[in-house]
């Protein structure tokens, strides 16, 4: 029986064989039911789900031979107990466990190396004889821009020559041949998946390459590949796309190779697609991929599959995939993904039987798609099929509304003329900018923004939300590695130098580190008010860039997740109307 780790999690927990008995007493015991989401990590895999407690008392089985679990408690009310912003963790007390521990906090976005460092002091004192901390302790001390000194190390083992790696890194000279030493002698070490993570990315793939051409294999070698080819390449980069494909081709067994197979069925032609879709769908449980292919397969003729295969997603969806699958997230998070799921693959469904001419069955599904739009979050595609069907169905007026709700999002040619077509009167344009700004009046949100308080990049002062009260305020949140977020600066740029001057705050919030948003604008100017902090969480926002334009009495009234083109017209409407402008 073990379970103090880190800090005191609450929980007593019994370690049995192939299971672990837990009784929690933490902050939400009096709130039964609750519920246990957990997950099992393993050096090469993980395993999650969820288990309704028996009062305060859960029983979770293992099947593999885990490192540590992570664990959080829900309550009925959607409340959760967890340790900070991350899940409690209870740690198997066995060689490296804790400095694999570490390391799920080391390879976060958001690295939280004082904690990782309290891991490695555990590993340090159960197990002092596991050189291998000496380089967690180099990792660590480089993420925080500290220096380490490495000792010397003698002998040809994994870890001897995995901190041979480091030691020559750190003072610069040759590390590759030692590196080369490791995969080729321990092809499946640990050390190897640790090294990943420090080692300068632009130079794996020489090292990739030389091992190949020499007939070593490592589960780890297509891991380096794609490490590289998302650092070097762009996706719009034709060679991308060949890469992806002779990763996927090469290595027909890796960790995320169905992660590569989603990026590049999408990329493909279709007799390409085909074949790595039949054989990763018999394999996965994701209904994301299953929905890609009965998409593809819906485009290409095969409707019936299609819809076959769409309604697997739905079914895989309605039951308990997304607890657990993201049971790391809230219950509103997870409503708000499990309600996107159910809208794109209802659609699917409806496209299928649009395409078959089958139009009543497809109004059936395009409505259940509808009906999974929150506000402010319309999908113009989603009612653009909508209108189609209705139109063929004889309904004009269902047809109009719809094409007008698309309309709203985005001005896309295609569905204006559709929209034309239906419209009888002598001034189309009037009738639209009239139509479309009584919509979006008609769908103002008004919910009270929640107050935050962040800090300005510029000085680091605090500034809250309440601050602009009076004001609009256009608030953005975003991030720099976010490829959407960056390609709609430019218009908002423009958005800022036009309402200069006028009661319109431009606010933008990023939940990075100061030093990473100040690198990334020496090179690209953004004109929003920066600032650093955590308030995507009160907004529920679960993809970036998300958008909220706020009134002047602090509530929300129009909200955009994404990046459309033409999106800035939209917003400039939406500020317009808030200002009391025609």
């Amino acid at each position: 029986m073990f379970f103090l780790i880190l800090s005191l999690i609450p929980f007593n927990v019994q370690e049995g064989k192939n299971f672990l008995k837990l009784n929690y007493n933490g902050v939400l015991k009096d709130s039964t039911p609750l519920v246990l989401f957990y997950q099992f990590v393993s050096s090469d895999t993980n395993y999650s789900n969820i288990v309704r407690m028996r009062g305060t008392s859960a029983v979770i089985k293992f099947h593999k031979n885990p490192e540590y679990v992570r664990l959080i408690v829900e309550d009925r009310n959607g409340n959760r107990d967890m340790d900070g912003d991350n899940p409690y963790m209870y740690v198997f007390k066995k060689e490296n466990a804790y400095l694999f521990a570490a390391r799920v906090l080391l390879v976060s976005r958001k690295p939280d190396f004082e904690k990782a460092m309290e891991y490695v002091k555990l590993e340090e004192k159960n197990f002092p004889d596991n050189r291998w901390i000496e380089f967690y302790k180099w990792w660590i001390a480089n993420g925080k821009g500290e220096k380490y000194q490495v000792p010397a190390v003698e002998g040809k083992d994994d870890v001897s020559l995995g901190l041979k790696v480091i030691k020559a890194l750190s003072e610069g000279k040759n590390w590759q041949g030692y590196f080369v030493e490791l995969v080729k002698g321990y092809p499946e070490s640990h050390c190897i998946n640790d090294l990943i993570n420090v080692l300068p990315v632009k130079e794996l793939k020489g090292i990739v390459d030389f091992l190949n051409k020499q007939g070593v294999y490592s589960p780890f070698l297509p891991q380096m590949e794609l490490e590289y080819l998302f650092s070097v390449y762009n996706p719009r980069d034709p060679n991308w796309v060949k890469e992806l494909k002779r990763i996927v081709t090469q290595y027909p067994k890796f960790r995320n190779r169905t992660v590569a197979v989603y990026y590049l069925a999408r990329m493909v032609k279709w007799n390409e697609a085909k074949p790595l879709l039949e054989e990763v769908t018999k394999k996965t449980e994701s209904p994301d991929l299953k929905n890609l292919y009965a998409s593809l397969l819906i485009q290409n003729g095969e409707e019936k599959r299609g819809i076959r295969m769409a309604l697997k997603a739905i079914k895989i969806v309605k039951g308990s995939y997304v607890d657990r699958r993201y049971w790391n997230y809230d219950r509103e998070k997870r409503e708000s993904l499990r309600r996107d799921n159910l809208l794109r693959f209802n659609y699917t469904v409806a496209l299928g039987y649009h395409s078959l001419g089958k139009d009543r069955k497809a109004r059936v599904y395009i409505e259940r798609a509808m009906e999974n739009m929150a506000r402010g979050e319309e999908d113009p595609d989603v009612l653009e099929l909508a209108g189609d069907i209705y139109l063929k169905l004889n309904d004009k007026k269902k047809a109009e509304n719809a094409y007008l709700r698309a309309l709203s999002v985005v001005m896309i040619p295609q569905i204006k003329e559709k929209l034309k077509s239906l419209y009888t009167g002598d001034d189309f344009e009037a009738y639209l900018k009239d139509a479309l700004k009584n919509l979006s009046r008609a769908n103002m949100l008004n919910q009270e923004a929640p107050d935050f308080t962040v800090k300005k990049l510029s000085d680091g002062s605090e500034v809250k939300l309440s601050d602009f009260r009076g004001k609009v305020v256009e608030l953005n949140f975003w991030a720099t590695w976010c490829g959407p977020c960056i390609r709609e600066i430019p218009v908002l740029n423009k958005l800022v130098d036009e309402y200069n001057g006028k009661d319109v705050v431009f606010l933008a919030v990023s939940d990075e580190t100061p030093d990473a948003i100040k690198k990334f604008l020496e090179k690209q100017e953004f004109k929003y008010m920066q600032t650093v902090g955590k308030a995507s969480r009160l907004y529920n926002v679960t993809g970036i860039p998300t958008h909220f334009v706020i009134d002047k009495k602090g509530m929300i009234q129009f909200k955009h997740v994404g990046y459309i083109p033409g999106l800035e017209d939209k917003v400039k409407e939406e500020i317009d109307i808030l200002l009391g402008k025609d």
